[in-house]
């Protein structure tokens, strides 16, 4: 019972501390941040937040697209691109599982089927207009 309890007192002391290396703090301060400013003197949390705004930008303005777009297909494209920043998002959060299923699952799937819909759709209403009944 005592080994039970002491396993359980160092389980806590891991877990509830921040540092999960059990590393002095200085020393785990500089083993987590080593590397992580850039080349050019910037912090890589400057180009995160960049690259972040971006693909925020791109998906919002990808979104409107879709909505606002007259042309069906350029509507679906812009869904194909704003599906896909998405997906940039789920890698920029390291869930590449999530982004890798977005991109098979939602691009790679639904848009592929919304593509063959539009494209045979398209072919009855312009039979259609021109006169030409089947």
């Amino acid at each position: 019972m005592r080994r039970v309890t002491e396993m359980m007192q160092k389980l806590g002391k891991v877990v509830t501390s921040g540092n999960r290396l059990n590393l002095p703090d200085s020393l785990y301060d500089k083993v987590i941040f080593k590397g992580r400013a850039g080349a050019l003197g910037f912090s890589m949390g400057v180009l995160e937040v960049v690259t972040f705004g971006l693909f925020a930008l791109t998906t919002l303005g990808a979104s409107l697209g879709v909505v606002l777009v007259r042309d069906v297909w350029h509507s679906a494209l812009l869904l194909g691109v704003a599906l896909l920043s998405v997906a940039v998002h789920y890698v920029m959060v390291q869930a590449a599982f999530v982004a890798a299923m977005q991109v098979l699952v939602y691009v790679g799937g639904v848009l592929i089927l919304i593509t063959f819909a539009i494209m045979l759709t398209r072919g009855s209403e312009e039979s259609t207009e021109s006169g030409v009944t089947q």
